[in-house]
């Protein structure tokens, strides 16, 4: 009888620490409807191109840093998180943090209450720092430079600071822009990434939104695509349309959706109907002349299932 009991408690205590471990840390998986690309074997590569058209990242020559670049793009966020790590480069913990962005972004509850405790702001607190490791290592000359990790650092760390927002004070936030901008104007004018001219174009005008005293303290960080000294609205249209540019006819949802919400925080009035028609290619109701699809990856999937419903 002591021994059943015993083993009765065993057991109970062996669920609970199973369950506190998958409370902790295990992510939720790919919802089912979305529609998710077939990666396997050759595919990765054939679909390369299309599938990271948004950062333009070089096809890696390592198989396992391919296969965490499968997991990725098809979905498996956890997987690719795993993978990622256990390669122990910054290649690897990029695509590792990348995943834990998007996972953040698009699979995590919308915050409520405290937001800095929310999954949200967590995650994307961790991949933020643990980037900047990596992007400062650069730096220092201890990492290789990859212009696509600086670029995914600053990408992170603009995720974080849009949601916090509402929880910190003037000064907090006015240090934390001037950080992350420091850190924006180290990547070359007109680098072919698309998304990075698309989130500079987005931050400009975010800032020109807040109003005259945030426009006015970070007046000197406005370019245009080519690094010269810009309006808020000649930056933010010069950015978006380099994006344009770099994308040729193969843009991606979310690239639309910030588009949108960027002609609206620069003059509501005057380019409401641009921003409706922009609405409409990212949420795939209808399409922009030339492009016939706009999902291939699991990131596409996810940002056009947001884009939807908000």
């Amino acid at each position: 009888m002591k021994l059943r009991h015993a083993i009765s408690a065993f057991a109970l205590l062996w669920l609970s620490i199973i369950g506190t471990t998958v409370s902790a840390n295990g992510w939720q998986p790919f919802p089912e409807g979305l529609p998710k690309p077939d990666l396997t074997g050759d595919k990765l590569q054939e679909q390369w191109p299309l599938i990271t058209r948004a950062t333009q990242d070089p096809f890696p020559t390592d198989p396992a840093l391919q296969d965490a670049w499968r997991s990725h793009f098809q979905g498996d966020l956890a997987e690719a998180k795993s993978k990622g790590l256990a390669l122990g480069t910054p290649e690897g913990k990029y695509v590792a943090y990348r995943a834990q962005t998007i996972y953040a972004m698009y699979m995590t509850p919308q915050p409520a209450g405290n937001i800095a405790s929310s999954e949200r702001a967590v995650l994307l607190k961790e991949a933020a720092d643990e980037l900047k490791k990596l992007v400062d290592g650069m730096d220092d000359g201890t990492v290789e430079p990859n212009v696509h990790i600086r670029f995914w650092f600053v990408y992170t760390t603009g995720r974080y600071i849009e949601l916090m927002k509402p929880e910190w004070g003037i000064l907090t936030k006015k240090a934390k822009m001037k950080e992350m901008l420091k850190y924006v104007k180290q990547i070359p004018p007109r680098t072919n990434i698309p998304a990075f001219h698309a989130f500079r174009g987005g931050v400009y005008a975010g800032i020109n939104e807040e109003g005259t005293l945030a426009k006015l303290t970070f007046r000197s960080y406005i370019e245009d695509c080519d690094g010269h000294r810009a309006s808020y609205e000649d930056g933010t249209l010069s950015q978006f349309r380099c994006a344009e540019i770099f994308l040729e006819d193969k843009p991606f949802p979310e690239f639309y959706n910030s588009y949108a919400k960027a002609l609206l925080q620069i003059d509501r009035a005057k380019y409401q109907d641009w921003a409706d028609e922009f609405r409409q290619y990212a949420t795939g109701a209808s399409s922009p002349k030339r492009v016939t699809n706009m999902i291939f990856s699991a990131e596409d999937s996810f940002a056009r299932n947001a884009i939807k419903k908000h």
